[in-house]
C-alpha cells in the first residue's frame, strides 16, 4: 500500500462490529518499539529468519514492529514502498491471546535523511525504540543514523555477522548497544560461572599465566566475548590491576578440527601440575572441564542447551 494509508489502516484495522465480543485492540497493548534495519546485501531468506524471530519475540514482549528494507533506488518506481502484516497469535490453553503487527517499509539509501521522519511517525508513542541492525554497513550507520540511534532505549547487532567493523563505531553512548553474539553465549557464561564460584578466588588466580582461547570457525565472536567476560571477572578478583594486567590472553582458531561448532579455555599456571581446561561442541551441545588445583582433580561432562533466537533477542535487549 501507500506509505500515507499505512497509519489510518491501522487505526481502523481492528474495528468490530458491537455485540462481537471481546474486541482484538484488547490484545494489542505494546510494550516497545522494535525497529528491524536491513542493510543492502541481507538475504530473503535471512530477512525472514530474521523477521520470524522479531514476531516469535513480539508473542512474549508485545511490541510495534518496524522494518526498513533497502532496494535499489533505479529498480523502484516509488522513493518509499509500504507493507503491513498483522496476525493474531493464539496459546496452546486457547485463551493466551497476542495480535503482532509489523509495519515494513522499503526505501531507497539515497533517502536517508527523511528515514528517521517517516519512522518516528509509524512509533507507537511514549513507548521505548529499540533498534536491530543487520548487515547494515559500519560507515552508513557512523555517517547516518547515528543522530537517531542516540535516542534509542538499544541498538541491537550480531557481532556474527558484522565482525569487528561495529566495534570501531564511536557510539553515542556504547552502554545502550548490545551483540547478540554476547547474549547467545549466555548459557556458557552460567555454566562457567557456577563452576568457577566453586573456587576460592585465591586458588583461581595465584600462579595464573595466561589463558589461551581457541574457536573453530564460525565461533569468533562467542569466543571473543567469552575472553573479555573473563578478563573482566578475574579483575575482580586479583588484588592490584598490574597483577591482571600481567595475565595473558591468547585468541586463535583452531584449524586443524573435523568439526566447526568446537570451543576452548585452558587457564595455564607457573605450576605445571595444575590446570584448568574447558571444552564445548556446539554441535552435539555437550562438553568436558577439568581441573587440577590445590583443592584436587575434577573433571565433570557438560551439557548446554542453546538459547532461541527470540529468547537470545530479549537477553541482549533487557539484560545484555
Amino acid at each position: 500500500m501507500s506509505v500515507e494509508s499505512v497509519t489510518d489502516t491501522l487505526r481502523h484495522m481492528w474495528d468490530m462490529e458491537s455485540g462481537a465480543g471481546s474486541n482484538p485492540s484488547d490484545f494489542r497493548a505494546s510494550q516497545l518499539n522494535l525497529i528491524l534495519h536491513f542493510g543492502m546485501t541481507t538475504t530473503a531468506d535471512e530477512a525472514r529468519e530474521t523477521f520470524e524471530t522479531a514476531i516469535r519475540f513480539a508473542q512474549r514482549y508485545p511490541c510495534r514492529i518496524v522494518v526498513l528494507c533497502p532496494f535499489d533506488e533505479s529498480e523502484a518506481e516509488e522513493e518509499f514502498e509500504a507493507k503491513l502484516f498483522s496476525q493474531c497469535y493464539i496459546g496452546n490453553d486457547m485463551r493466551d491471546v497476542c495480535c503482532c503487527e509489523a509495519l515494513i517499509l522499503g526505501y531507497s539509501p539515497e533517502q536517508s535523511d527523511f528515514l528517521e521522519n517517516q519512522v518516528s511517525i509509524w512509533l507507537e508513542s511514549d513507548l521505548p525504540v529499540y533498534h536491530w541492525l543487520h548487515r547494515v554497513p559500519a560507515d552508513r550507520v557512523s555517517h547516518h543514523y547515528l543522530g537517531f540511534l542516540g535516542r534509542c532505549r538499544r541498538v541491537l547487532f550480531d557481532g556474527e555477522i558484522e565482525g569487528e567493523d561495529y566495534d570501531r563505531i564511536v557510539w553515542p553512548d556504547p552502554s545502550r548497544v548490545a551483540d547478540l553474539a554476547y547474549a547467545r553465549i549466555l548459557p556458557l557464561r552460567q555454566s562457567l560461572g557456577q563452576f568457577l564460584s566453586g573456587y576460592p578466588k585465591d586458588e583461581l588466580v595465584n600462579g595464573l599465566q595466561s589463558l589461551k582461547f581457541q574457536y573453530t570457525r564460525g565461533l569468533r565472536r562467542q569466543v571473543y566475548n567469552l575472553m573479555n567476560w573473563h578478563r573482566s571477572a578475574l579483575g575482580n578478583c586479583f588484588p592490584k590491576q598490574a597483577d591482571i594486567d600481567s595475565v595473558v590472553f591468547a585468541f586463535e582458531q583452531l584449524v586443524a578440527e573435523n568439526s566447526d561448532n568446537c570451543m576452548r579455555i585452558d587457564w595455564e599456571y607457573k605450576d605445571p601440575e595444575h590446570y584448568l581446561k574447558w571444552e564445548f561442541n556446539r554441535s552435539h551441545r555437550a562438553g568436558m572441564i577439568r581441573s587440577n588445583l590445590p583443592s584436587g582433580v575434577f573433571e565433570h561432562p557438560l551439557h548446554i542447551e542453546p538459547l532461541k533466537p527470540e529468547v537470545g533477542l530479549s537477553e541482549a535487549m533487557f539484560f545484555g
